[in-house]
């Protein structure tokens, strides 16, 4: 797979996300890393990630984080998750 097949909206202060890299550079994926806090995506670009999850897509938030629990996201309204992600 080439680079511009994958991307990842990646954290580097994550483990979880740099265990995700890593996993990907392990397999032989080269994605393209979008540095997510600091570019991050429009609201066109995570519908389109949304739609590519499927039913995963309700896991785009991470629901235990003050932000998510302040707000009182509805965390099966993916139109809500969107707007408070590109927020």
């Amino acid at each position: 797979m080439t680079q511009s097949e994958w991307t990842i909206y990646h954290n580097p202060r994550c483990s979880k996300s740099r265990e995700t890299l890593k996993l990907l550079e392990s397999k032989g994926v080269n994605p393209r890393i979008t540095e997510y806090l600091n570019d991050p995506p429009s609201k066109n670009e995570l519908n389109d990630v949304a739609k590519k999850l499927g039913p995963e897509r309700l896991n785009m938030i991470r629901k235990k984080e003050p932000a998510f629990k302040d707000r009182q996201i509805d965390s099966s309204n993916i139109g809500e998750i969107i707007s408070a992600i590109a927020e």
